[in-house]
């Protein structure tokens, strides 16, 4: 079901205002699980959810039967909730300079955002557990997203000398200015702690918003070597409930449980954002009454400015509890440095 409402009114001849509302709900929506065939967890406790001991982590399938090599899991109760709001300006061409500028706050909620095997995005879980509450931000969620174009056409000249309105004329600058915030991704634990024994093994760390050092979203803007704040996160942790029945993941971690599914849950991070400026300059001449010639220097990422991607190592433990070295560093980029491109162009 998807729904809008838009209201627009217009300022001045040249000059009109947009705002609009959009919204969505989806129920019945695919859910997929990349290997379904996993050791199933004894039961939900106080602490979360709790695998069975002894931990058996073997290369051997739960289903031995040798023609498959994971059972793929296809249900349809997912559901889904979108929100947005867009303002829009334009300025329509006065004296050769015309401009629009797009700001959109949105929101999206799912379950579950795979589509295909192994999820339709680069962050998106290959596992999913359909008894956990997976609701979190959509992986394509974007909270903010401003989107600016302009350009101008340099007014005609009216020299007296040929050469002079040959050099002078003709000229158009462009640009396309984009600042969007970044999209959600997980924190996990590497692996299989919990004993799946499946193809697409999961495990979540804790998250610890009030501990020491923690900074809001857990992340530090700006630290490229340290971008996710591991001070927000810890292995699960035994408690008195269950210390039974869990399992330590070494001899030198007392008190953690192996067994436990982390607390910290889908989508909890969000990547870095995007600034990016592209830029290009034409000159037209023409060159006979039917024949026009067209120069282009189009510079995309003028100012080469660094968009990083998600941190391409999101699991900031390994399966037997110890921390990962360069866990949560940016090292991939989501644009590219800056390119330039010349064009010539024969209009007749």
């Amino acid at each position: 079901m998807q729904w809008n409402l838009t209201v627009q009114r217009q300022i001045t001849p040249s000059l009109t205002v947009t705002l609009a509302y959009v919204g969505s709900h989806g129920v019945h929506g695919e859910y997929i699980n990349g290997d379904g065939d996993y050791t199933s967890p004894t039961g939900l406790t106080s602490a979360g959810w709790l695998w069975p001991t002894p931990v058996v982590s073997t290369t051997t399938r739960i289903n031995p039967n040798p023609h498959y090599d994971g059972i793929v899991v296809e249900t349809w109760n997912s559901t889904s909730i979108f929100n947005s709001m867009l303002a829009q300006v334009t300025q329509r061409v006065s004296h050769g300079f015309q401009i629009q500028g797009s700001f959109t706050w949105a929101r999206g909620v799912d379950d579950n955002d795979s589509v295909t095997y192994f999820g339709a995005y680069d962050a998106s879980l290959s596992e999913q557990f359909p008894f956990v509450n997976n609701r979190a931000r959509s992986d394509f969620n974007v909270k903010d997203n401003l989107t600016v174009n302009g350009s101008w056409t340099a007014p005609k000249p009216n020299f007296s000398s040929h050469a002079m309105n040959v050099a002078v004329g003709g000229w158009v600058l462009q640009s396309i200015v984009t600042a969007r915030t970044g999209t959600p991704f997980s924190a996990t634990i590497s692996g299989d702690p919990l004993g799946l024994n499946n193809g697409a093994t999961i495990d979540f760390p804790n998250c610890n918003p009030g501990a020491a050092g923690c900074t809001p979203g857990g992340v530090n803007p700006g630290n490229v070597a340290h971008y996710v704040n591991l001070s927000c996160f810890s292995l699960p942790m035994s408690t008195p409930a269950i210390s039974s029945s869990c399992v330590a993941f070494s001899a030198t971690l007392p008190g953690t449980c192996k067994n436990l599914l982390g607390n910290s849950g889908r989508n909890l991070l969000t990547a870095p954002g995007l600034v990016n400026v592209d830029f290009s300059v034409i000159k037209n001449h023409q060159v006979t009454e039917r024949l026009n010639a067209q120069f282009r220097a189009e510079f995309y990422n003028l100012f080469n400015k660094t968009n990083f991607n998600y941190p391409s190592s999101t699991a900031l433990y390994s399966a037997a509890g110890a921390s990962i070295g360069g866990a949560g560093a940016l090292t991939a980029t989501s644009t590219n440095s800056r390119q330039i491109q010349f064009g010539l162009k024969m209009v007749w």
